[in-house]
């Protein structure tokens, strides 16, 4: 992949010299599953949202960033999502360049 020769640069403000991309929002309905990009990055999710993953082709899902926190998400583009919940929210997320 593209990001395996990057080093993080201390101080650097996202999207620019480092390692990250700026951050993008990506809105969760009411009870909506939205499918993250494939990838792997930062997200910090609302009060509403959280990030779930799937292993079985989407019948269960588990919680891995709860809402109103952040993480590192590693995405396959087909089996973790963003999840609004009964008011709906959104995520921001910043992927490796």
């Amino acid at each position: 992949m593209s990001w395996l020769p990057k080093v993080i640069v201390p101080g650097q403000a996202l999207g620019g010299q480092g390692f990250f991309g700026a951050y993008t929002a990506l809105a969760a309905g009411v009870s909506t599953k939205v499918l993250m990009p494939a990838g792997m990055g930062w997200v910090l999710c609302d009060a509403h949202t959280t990030i779930q993953i799937t292993s079985d082709g989407g019948t269960t899902f588990e919680t891995m960033i709860a809402a109103s926190a952040g993480g590192l998400y590693i995405s396959d583009g087909a089996n973790v999502y963003a999840v609004g919940d009964a008011t709906g929210g959104s995520v921001h997320y910043s992927q490796i360049n």
